[in-house]
């Protein structure tokens, strides 16, 4: 547990469990205190604090300004969903907040459909040839008219390269979702075990299907503008059962190797057994 949010463990091989958990981007880091939960098939439980150095970070801000011309080319996607309002800054500022909190939740969801193995390896495939744009954390203020008009955190990296560039998986798993996916545009969600899964949106063409394994480096998709892109690239995120976090680390081999690997290697390389979940 970190606060209210339930991480997983799963039971590997070799009998032990592996827990990925992090730490919410707005957590204070007074405020992490991650806890284990266990309880056995007779009911008893128990819990332990775990010890773990928070380190405090400050998150860039940005300032955007929101035209007419953006809002006339993209709020038709949503019409739908508010068919009460018709003027398209109104739309919107409802797709903005209201939609970006459904898809949170929705993120959650998508978290639980994971296999109970580690299904990658190595580090996480960063797109080719692309410029970092927005980044994890950034603090967003939207402007309209020179009225502020909303406040949001980017929960992802953008990267741009030339438009349609193909995508390539950013690492072996099992396709978790493909579709439409709300602020998103077209999207695709992987599952890579264990909880993590990375996500992909954005996307102008889809190229794989839900239950599909794919391979590190398969080409999976090309960016586009869908959702609420301002032009084409691709937001890349990547998610620890539903919650998002910091994808940099992930793209370095160093990081993975002493976060990652010196703590669960042995434990997802032992001898076959049935695997469990252990959860709620």
């Amino acid at each position: 547990m970190v606060g209210d949010r339930f991480f997983p463990a799963f039971q590997q091989k070799n009998g032990e469990f592996v827990c990925y958990f992090a730490m919410p981007y707005d957590m204070p880091p007074a405020s992490f205190h991650p806890k284990v939960l266990a309880s056995d098939k007779a009911g008893n439980e128990a819990t332990q604090t775990l010890s773990v150095l928070a380190i405090p970070k400050v998150f860039k801000s940005d300032k955007l300004n929101i035209s007419d011309d953006f809002l006339n080319d993209k709020m038709s996607q949503y019409q739908q969903l508010y068919p009460e309002l018709t003027q398209p800054v109104e739309i919107y500022k409802r797709v903005n907040s209201e939609l970006r909190k459904k898809n949170v939740a929705q993120l959650q969801e998508i978290g639980r459909q994971t296999a109970p193995t580690q299904l990658w390896s190595g580090p996480f495939l960063r797109l080719p040839n692309a410029a970092g744009r927005a980044g994890f954390g950034d603090q967003r203020d939207y402007y309209y008219h020179g009225e502020k008009i909303d406040h949001q955190t980017h929960m992802g990296a953008d990267l741009a390269s030339v438009a349609g560039a193909p995508v390539p998986a950013a690492n072996s798993g099992v396709v978790a979702f493909t579709g439409f996916f709300g602020i998103y545009g077209n999207c695709i969600i992987i599952d890579h075990g264990l909880g993590l899964q990375s996500l992909y949106s954005h996307l102008s063409q889809i190229g794989v299907q839900k239950g599909q394994a794919v391979k590190r480096g398969q080409i999976i998709a090309n960016t586009g503008a869908t959702g609420l892109a301002g032009g084409d690239h691709l937001h890349f995120g990547i998610l620890i059962s539903g919650l998002e976090v910091s994808p940099v680390e992930w793209w370095d081999e160093h990081w993975i190797r002493d976060n990652i690997i010196k703590h669960v290697g042995a434990a997802v390389a032992a001898p076959a057994q049935a695997p469990a979940q252990a959860g709620k």
